[in-house]
């Protein structure tokens, strides 16, 4: 014997049925169809049509709820074998409505599958087999809803007439209790007869003296004058019935089968949702909690949208109940992204959490000061307050910060060159040397007119911003005429910056230039992020790097692969030093610092890497505001600022400390002739004369074996 489960709503039935619910719209069961397909292991909430349908079956009546309820409808539907031309088991059967709306299209509205499915036989010529079923299904509200029944179903007064008058009886039977019986001629009864209650039946005379038929609608009983219910408006306690209107219950309508009350389901209430954006993984991690309310029924989903802000078309995540924490990749940085969800149960999804608005980069800012005392310590400012910065493993809580967290040391080019990805930020710097007082502050989000954004990070040919820098992870090494970023070579020294330079741009092809020499902007942006930090102007309190190798060798470049943490040193034989992957950013190799120029203590400088060239004066070069002052190697105490060109700093002032105050390297200025500059100290140097803020001018033809370069590549 067949059996078939629960009828299940779709998505669309859920939605008419709560919409239905709340007096919202109408809308009409139009039809019931078929299918051989075993629907067992799909998610019936998601059709719109019954998939690979057989046959269009007929709805024969409508069936009330059986509990007496307002917001159950059944329907007698039937299915003929009338020219099946082969056998199918009927695996589910399905009801389609539609939205009394114009425009409104015919969809599915709920799906009943099998438990063991009737097999309906082919019949070529006749009708030999009819199946009917009853299927419940919840509407909202009754009387918002019209099923469509087949009129074939129906007969006329005329044909029952006619069909009562040809029933013929075999007269010669006799009457039986266990049957219905025809009686002709007089019968007569001992006693009144009864009916089933023990009530006696009342005599033709008695009747028509007692009630009497007024033509007007009402009838005269006993003398005293009643109008009849309509009895298509009167509920009864059997039979299949429409109810409509509102019903209200002192108590809850029982299952007569379990003892238990019905239920009435509808939409769950609103979820919660946290989403934050995961630096680390370039992701967002989000957080869905169940809400408060079900709807007394299971929730089966929840619909995750989520789109850039600056759209208007969202994406949706379909989130299991069982996994209500997750990530979403494939993120741009630095967009901003909208976020927002709702909870699904059988009757339809609840409404939508307030929009949520993440960006994917860290708008705080982060800063330093220097009071000017001569320990060249700073004392963290801004949302830099109470943070710690570790090195070789120890915690360092920059890793996931502003643009310390979204430095990438895995980088590399089509050539194979290694790179830390820098991504770009905007700078702010103070001086008041009457107070004195110096600050530094970083935000990946410019905060006001007097940040600046360095040049590294800006196109002048298309003037846009750039997204990113990428600063070589090792020193320069120079191969068939290319300058290269690679671990375990030497890197290459003893050559000017004319030929590095032109290494560097030899890189560029297709139009591209994109490629060049490590330079004064470039110098800046990483100084400022080192200085805020670690808070402090003697970077080789933090690492020494290979300065303290005096009179060895140079170190090869890879030698910090392994060192644990963002930023850190060998800790046994030599001390090159690593900064967040940019290997021996001072202290192994000074470095040509590209963009200066400097020509009887005047500094000069470019901001276009495209247009570096050297002992040039004229613009594209310009003359900073301060002077340098001529120093045969000393310890710098201060450096010079120029307001319009906040990002070309050079040392303006000296003591003879042994590099032990302040900034705590080495400057050396020429008082006369021409001279470009490399920064950061080599390994012959001895300790302080190799740090940070390390700072020599030469001759644009001088080599020498401790400078060398580092290669840059702009996102251009």
């Amino acid at each position: 014997m067949s059996e078939y489960h629960d009828s299940q709503l779709t998505a669309f039935g859920a939605d008419l049925a709560q919409r239905a619910s709340n007096g919202d719209t109408k809308f009409t069961i139009t039809k019931a169809t078929s299918t051989a397909d075993d629907l067992s292991q799909t998610d019936l909430s998601q059709l719109i049509t019954l998939p690979h349908e057989k046959q269009t079956g007929e709805i024969d009546r409508i069936l009330p709820d059986p509990n007496g309820g307002t917001k159950v409808k059944g329907t007698k539907v039937s299915f003929d074998n009338l020219n099946l031309t082969e056998s199918y088991p009927i695996q589910a059967m399905a009801l389609y409505a539609k939205e009394d709306v114009d425009g409104a299209k015919e969809q599915l509205y709920a799906v009943t599958t099998a438990a063991d499915p009737e097999t309906m036989p082919k019949s070529d010529s006749a009708v030999m087999f009819t199946f009917s079923a009853s299927i419940y299904v919840i509407v909202g509200n009754a009387s918002q809803v019209t099923i469509n029944v087949n009129p074939d179903s129906f007969a006329t007064k005329e044909y029952v007439a006619d069909a009562i008058a040809n029933v013929k009886v075999d007269t010669s039977d006799l009457a039986k209790l266990s049957q219905d019986n025809y009686y002709t001629g007089d019968n007569q009864f001992k006693y009144d007869p009864v009916n089933k209650d023990g009530d006696a039946y009342g005599l033709a005379k008695n009747i028509d003296t007692k009630v009497t038929d007024n033509a007007d609608g009402t009838i005269t009983v006993n003398g005293k004058t009643y109008t009849p219910a309509d009895d298509s408006k009167v509920v009864h306690t059997s039979g299949d019935e429409e109810i409509a209107g509102t019903k209200t219950f002192d108590t809850a309508p029982i299952d007569k089968t379990t003892g238990n009350p019905y239920i009435t389901a509808k939409a769950p209430g609103i979820p919660k949702l946290a989403v934050t954006y995961n630096a680390t993984s370039k992701a967002f991690d989000y957080t869905l909690t169940a809400p408060e309310k079900d709807g007394l029924s299971d929730i089966i989903q929840y619909n995750l949208l989520w789109k850039d802000h600056s759209v208007d078309d969202w994406t949706t995540v379909i989130v299991k109940p069982d996994a209500l924490t997750g990530q979403l990749t494939g993120v741009d940085i630095p967009k901003t992204y909208d976020f927002k969800a709702a909870a699904q149960n059988a009757v339809g999804s609840s409404d939508s959490t307030d929009v949520i608005t993440v960006p994917t980069v860290d708008g705080n800012i982060y800063g330093a000061s220097w009071d000017g005392s001569p320990s060249g310590t700073l004392q963290r400012t801004d949302a830099a307050v109470g943070l710690k910065a570790g090195i070789n493993g120890a915690q360092n809580d920059f890793d996931t910060l502003g643009p310390w967290g979204l430095m990438d040391k895995t980088v590399t080019d089509s050539y194979g060159n290694a790179f830390v990805w820098v991504p770009k930020f905007y700078i702010r710097k103070t001086q008041d040397k009457s107070k004195p007082l110096s600050t530094w502050q970083v935000s990946l989000v410019k905060q006001g007119a007097d940040w600046y954004l360095p040049n590294c990070f800006y196109d002048f040919d298309n003037k846009k911003e750039l997204d990113y820098v990428d600063v070589s992870r090792y020193e320069g090494f120079i191969e068939s005429g290319h300058l290269k970023s690679k671990s375990g070579v030497n890197p290459t020294s003893n050559v000017d910056i004319n030929d590095f330079r032109t290494a560097a741009t030899a890189l560029n092809v297709d139009g591209k230039n994109g490629y060049h020499l490590w330079d004064v902007h470039t110098l800046d942006a990483l100084q400022v992020l080192f200085t805020i930090e670690f808070a402090t102007l003697d970077s080789q309190s933090i690492m020494k790097g290979n300065a303290d190798n005096t009179g060895t060798s140079l170190i090869n470049t890879g030698a910090t692969d392994t060192v644990k943490g963002s930023s850190g040193f060998v800790t046994s034989g030599a001390t090159p030093m690593t900064y967040r992957g940019i290997e021996n950013l001072y202290g192994n190799l000074a470095i040509w610092t590209d963009g200066l120029n400097i020509s009887n203590l005047s500094l000069y400088s470019c901001d276009d890497a495209t247009k570096y060239v050297s002992d040039t004066f004229t613009y594209p070069y310009y003359k900073v505001s301060y002077p340098l002052i001529s120093t045969n190697g000393q310890n710098i105490t201060g450096l010079g600022f120029d307001k319009e060109h906040p990002g070309v700093t050079a040392p303006t002032s000296f003591n003879s400390n042994s590099y032990n105050t302040y900034y705590h390297d080495y400057g050396y200025v020429d008082g006369s002739g021409n001279y470009v500059v490399y920064t950061g100290g080599g390994w012959a140097w001895g300790a302080g004369l190799s740090g940070l803020w390390c700072w020599d001018g030469a001759s644009s033809t001088y080599a020498s074996s401790a400078v060398g370069s580092r290669l840059l590549k702009k996102a251009l």
